[in-house]
């Protein structure tokens, strides 16, 4: 194949002192290096330095509370098909997931995407305006997009509000007066999204993406703090992305570079009633207990795929992973695990298959996530141990080490008509494992497992009128 060039652009020379595999007196040829191959290698060497640790965002939880779509803002193809992505094509969706894919875009794209799931129990859910634009100039491409969004808690049992007396005694008094129980009933947050791109030749593209939110909540922090009295979050998230696609005949691949932050404030609400050591009315003792929830994450991603045969199948494999720290973690009151700061190691492994027959396509894919994770409290002064030891401020109390063995499975239909398209899909994801907590202070050890499955059904509509 003729080496890849770019009009304008320098060629960057490297010359390899490999012997020839057979006897000669010739010098060996090395032909110039060009920028995009370049662009290439330095990727591809970021993402082997990464690999094993360093995605797409992997998600991890600890325990089983179920949350939606928050952050899925923007117009997607398939969708309503379970979320299956890895073997069929989402060429609107995709720029907003690797924003080199926006060009495969011909054109001005405008839309307006409003949204809205709810989560069964009931515990909450949200509704998403979504609008923005991406346009193809040429060589260049670019795109702006925002998003306003309701979340929605779902309604949760208060903890009842236990009078306290003197020296702290629980004996309630029978006519226990009440005060108002505060309840969030919604929060707003706020999506700001811009991406640029460049095709660099007829096969690679390289493209940046950047997004700010500025979050009133996120989705199941709520139960987390279950029988609170009042909650509050505010915070923000930062998401940058750069994204590299190559496309020869019917295959393509993409490498995604991705960092992630979060920086969330948690206040907490708690009363309790107190009876005055001097007798009389029973008072409110209201406090707001204020927690931080800090995670950044470096990630890499790798996607493939390419046709199989001529029969209408396709092929997708995906390789991911992250590297997330967590400079502050909430001690949640539903877990009541200690464990700030820590590290976790996050990737993800995968392949999807689908098959197009005329009007109707169908997909699947498998996943599996390993994940490893560290978290740990410090002492904030000195600790007598049980064997006479000491533990010195700053050293660790407690140390948690978290192993998981996540898979997900989705599958999706999606059969068009002439003007319209119906989609229905299911996604099953499974979450398992294994706790190992040394406790410094009592010098003891335990081991938990944990796991539970989240079922997702999805179903979808596309109409076409004209270019609406």
């Amino acid at each position: 194949a003729p080496p890849l060039r770019i009009t304008g652009m320098p060629a960057f020379p490297i010359r390899l002192n490999v012997p020839d595999a057979m006897p000669s007196n010739r010098p060996t040829q090395i032909r110039p290096l060009t920028l995009a191959e370049l662009v290439v290698l330095i990727l591809l060497a970021w993402a082997i330095w990464a690999m094993g640790a360093h995605a797409q965002l992997v998600p991890i939880k600890t325990a089983p509370i179920a949350t939606g779509s928050q952050f899925q803002l923007y117009p997607s193809h398939a969708r309503g098909m379970g979320g299956v992505s890895l073997a069929v094509d989402d060429t609107l969706g995709d720029a907003f997931v690797n924003p080199a894919t926006a060009a495969r875009l011909d054109g001005t794209w405008a839309y307006s995407a409003p949204s809205h799931y709810t989560i069964t129990g009931p515990d909450g859910g949200a509704r998403t305006l979504s609008v923005g634009a991406l346009v193809d100039r040429g060589r260049w491409f670019g795109g702006l997009a925002g998003a306003l969004q309701q979340l929605n808690p779902g309604p949760q049992p208060r903890r009842p509000l236990i009078p306290i007396g003197p020296r702290f005694t629980t004996t309630p008094r029978p006519e226990t007066s009440s005060i108002p129980l505060l309840r969030e009933t919604s929060a707003e947050n706020q999506y700001v999204t811009g991406l640029i791109g460049r095709q660099l030749t007829d096969q690679w593209a390289l493209a940046g993406r950047v997004q700010w939110a500025g979050l009133g909540a996120m989705e199941g922090v709520d139960l987390m703090y279950p029988g609170n009295q009042g909650l509050r979050q505010d915070g923000h998230r930062l998401d940058v992305r750069v994204g590299l696609l190559r496309e020869w005949g019917d295959r393509s691949l993409q490498v995604l570079l991705v960092h992630d932050r979060i920086d969330m404030q948690h206040d907490v609400r708690t009363v309790q009633f107190v009876q005055p050591e001097t007798g009389g009315q029973w008072v409110p003792n209201v406090q707001w207990n204020r927690y931080h929830d800090r995670t950044n994450t470096w990630g890499v991603h790798l996607a493939y795929d390419r046709p199989l045969g001529t029969d209408g199948w396709r092929l997708g494999t995906v390789l991911t992973g992250n590297r997330k720290g967590h400079p502050k973690i909430p001690n949640y009151d539903l877990m009541n695990i200690p464990r700030d700061p820590g590290t976790s190691w996050a990737s993800t492994v995968g392949a999807g298959i689908s098959h197009t027959d005329g009007r109707t396509t169908i997909g699947a894919d498998l996943l599996f996530a390993p994940i490893v994770s560290e978290t740990w409290a410090n002492a904030q002064e000195r600790i007598e141990q049980p064997d006479g030891g000491t533990i010195a401020p700053g050293e660790r109390t407690i140390t948690n080490d978290f192993t998981f063995a996540n898979t997900t499975l989705r599958t999706g239909l999606r059969h068009r008509q002439d003007w319209w398209t119906l989609q229905a899909g299911l996604n099953v994801r499974t979450t398992r494992y294994w706790l190992t907590q040394h406790d410094r202070v009592l010098q003891t050890k335990r081991d938990q497992y944990e796991d539970w499955s989240e079922w997702t059904l999805t179903w979808g509509g596309r109409g076409e009128w004209g270019t609406l």
